[in-house]
C-alpha cells in the first residue's frame, strides 16, 4: 500500500502538451477555408474548445499525464476535418464553368468572324471559321462531359454526409417549430 507522500512527488510536472495540440487543431478548424462547412460545425468546435480549456486548466493544477486522454478525441477531429474538407458541387464546378464560358465566348467570336466573312464574300475564311467552330464545339462537349464527371465525383464524396444534412435540417425544422410555438404563446400572454 502506498502513502500520500509516495504518490506526491514535486518533481513530477503535468503533461498537457497533447491537450494544447488538440486545442490548436480545433482553432485551425475554426479558421478553415470552407466557410459553408464552418457554419455547420461552429457549435461543435466552440464546445470542444471550451471543454479542452477546462481540461487544460485542471491539468495545470495537477501532476497528471494527459497523453492517453488526448488520444480520445483524435478520431472525432479527423472525421470533423474530413467533413469540412468536402466541397459542394458549386465550388467544385467553378473552374469548369469558367472554361465553358470562355469556350462559349470563343464560339460566339468565331460565329461573328464567319458572318463578316460571308457578308464580304470571303468563302475560304468562312469555311475556316466553320472548322474552327466545329473544333470549339468538340472541346465544349468535352467540358460538359467533364462537368458531369465532376458532379458525380462530388456527389459521391458528399453522399456519406447526406444523413448529417438530413439530421441538421430536421433539427432546424424542430427548433423553428418550437420557437414559433413559444412566440405564439408569448403573443397570447401579452
Amino acid at each position: 500500500e502506498m502513502t500520500v507522500r509516495d504518490l506526491y512527488r514535486p518533481e513530477d510536472k503535468p503533461q498537457f502538451m497533447d491537450i494544447i495540440a488538440l486545442k490548436k487543431t480545433l482553432q485551425e478548424l475554426k479558421q478553415h477555408r470552407n466557410k459553408t462547412r464552418i457554419v455547420s460545425f461552429t457549435g461543435t468546435i466552440d464546445n470542444g474548445l471550451s471543454k479542452l480549456e477546462k481540461v487544460e486548466e485542471e491539468l495545470r493544477r495537477s501532476q497528471l499525464d494527459a497523453t492517453e486522454l488526448a488520444q480520445v478525441p483524435v478520431n472525432v477531429l479527423k472525421n470533423l476535418e474530413d467533413c469540412m474538407n468536402v466541397q459542394n458541387v458549386q465550388a467544385a464546378l467553378v473552374g469548369n464553368e469558367e472554361q465553358i464560358n470562355q469556350q462559349l465566348m470563343s464560339i460566339e467570336k468565331c460565329k461573328e468572324i464567319r458572318n463578316i466573312a460571308l457578308s464580304d464574300g470571303e468563302m475560304s475564311i468562312a469555311q475556316e471559321q466553320f472548322y474552327i467552330k466545329a473544333q470549339l464545339l468538340e472541346r465544349l462537349n468535352e467540358l460538359v462531359r467533364d462537368k458531369f464527371r465532376i458532379i458525380g465525383v462530388t456527389d459521391d464524396e458528399n453522399r456519406m454526409f447526406s444523413k448529417i444534412h438530413e439530421v441538421q435540417k430536421k433539427a432546424y425544422q424542430e427548433t423553428s417549430a418550437m420557437k414559433d410555438a413559444k412566440r405564439r404563446l408569448k403573443q397570447r400572454c401579452e
